[in-house]
């Protein structure tokens, strides 16, 4: 006797990419992975489905997948100027902005028209540090496409990044004015404001955001910090209650990244920045940047057990190496104790390049010589004597 049939599941690849797109469409990014990859079971050859798979992968936060299964989309397909266009976001979204920017002029090349892929190739020229050719070529998508609200959004990140934050906020109103109903926009607004020192424009803008979308964290904590700083009382503020755990996490991270940029406000960056880590450590980029506001305010301490922290989990090492050599370039001893290595030593002689290992204990020698205490602490064999050189006095590693 035949099993009946359950009506709800799916049973063909149309059932089931339809299915994917009802989930992907209720928020349920990872159901919808699951329906467009059982879809393709049945039809592997369907370009749609590969490219609503990486949408879905995109939203999930799997960027690395999303990027092999668009590279397997472009082998079938490799005219489609839409999948070099989403191939770039995914590159993006796992931290390529090169690899990206690269399939970004090819889906320019393809379609000379597609505004998102133009707009999409800003972003990625900005990331990777070219922020004037990235503003410019902005300001004239602008020019040409007056109603869409992304392009003076992008602008407004761009310009936050320089620490323009006049410029950034005049972008986010032409923004709004094309979205009236984005409660981000004001958000973002009011941040400006802050910065700026025009607290009761932050607060008013806040308020905006908060009647838009009242669940919203972030203008909260904008009000508050506002309504302090105007006070004079900023560096009694501390972090409030309300909201869920993934909105909280994200308004005091947003708010901490831009307390490491006020002055005033650094001493309420210090304790933001704790609470966001100790609960998200991995985020390395605030991390990071809560590093680099410890040394540009004077904190070398603070600047150096971040710096540690960012090498052990091997995130931002260049950026941490870069932190702890201008420590130690301005006279400030990295290490414990009087045996402790300076953290980072570093030649270039001919095509030798010789490095020792950070946080290496040295054996005293006479004077302001140094010795390492073993043939094995020296990483590169064959080589006599080598002389380092240091803040105030010269140490020699030898081989013997």
């Amino acid at each position: 006797m035949a099993q009946p049939v359950d009506p709800v599941l799916p049973r063909t690849p149309g059932d089931w990419f339809l299915a994917g797109g009802l989930a992907f469409d209720a928020g349920d990014a990872r159901l919808a992975c699951v329906c467009y990859l059982r879809a393709l079971e049945g039809q592997p050859q369907r370009i749609d489905i590969i490219l609503q798979l990486s949408r879905a992968l995109l939203k999930a936060g799997r960027a690395a997948d999303a990027v092999a299964a668009l590279r397997k989309a472009l082998a079938l397909d490799p005219a489609s100027s839409r999948l070099h266009h989403t191939l770039g976001l995914a590159l993006l979204e796992a931290g390529d902005p090169g690899g990206a920017s690269c399939a970004f002029r090819e889906a320019l090349s393809r379609d000379p028209g597609a505004v998102d892929a133009a707009e999409a190739l800003a972003v990625s020229e900005a990331a990777l540090g070219s922020r004037d050719e990235a503003l410019a070529r902005l300001e004239v998508l602008e020019e040409h496409y007056p109603q869409r609200a992304s392009i003076p959004f992008n602008i407004g990140l761009i310009e936050e990044e320089r620490e323009a934050w006049r410029l950034a906020g005049e972008a986010y109103a032409r923004a709004a004015l094309r979205e009236p109903d984005n409660a981000d926009l004001p958000a973002r607004q009011a941040a400006c404001s802050l910065m700026l020192r025009r607290y009761a424009e932050a607060r008013s803008l806040a308020g905006q955001a908060l009647q838009r979308n009242g669940r919203l964290f972030f203008p909260q904590l904008l009000q508050e910090v506002a309504a302090f700083a105007a006070a004079g009382r900023l560096a009694e503020w501390g972090p409030l209650d309300g909201g869920d755990e993934a909105g909280r996490i994200e308004g005091y991270r947003r708010l901490a990244r831009l307390m490491c940029r006020h002055a005033a406000g650094f001493g309420v960056a210090k304790r933001l920045v704790e609470w966001v880590l100790l609960r998200d450590g991995g985020d390395s980029a605030l991390r990071l940047l809560f590093a680099q506001a410890c040394v540009a305010f004077g904190e070398a301490d603070a600047a150096e057990v971040q710096a540690r922290l960012l090498l052990e989990a091997g995130r931002e090492v260049g950026e941490a190496w870069r932190i702890i050599s201008g420590i130690r370039r301005g006279g400030r001893r990295i290490g414990r104790g009087s045996g402790s290595a300076w953290p980072f030593w570093e030649r270039s002689m001919g095509s030798v390049r010789c490095c020792i290992t950070p946080w290496r204990r040295w054996r005293t020698g006479r004077g302001n010589t140094r010795r390492l205490s073993s043939r094995r602490d020296w990483p590169t064999s064959g080589i006599g004597g080598i002389w380092l050189r240091g803040p105030g006095c010269r140490r020699r590693v030898s081989g013997s």
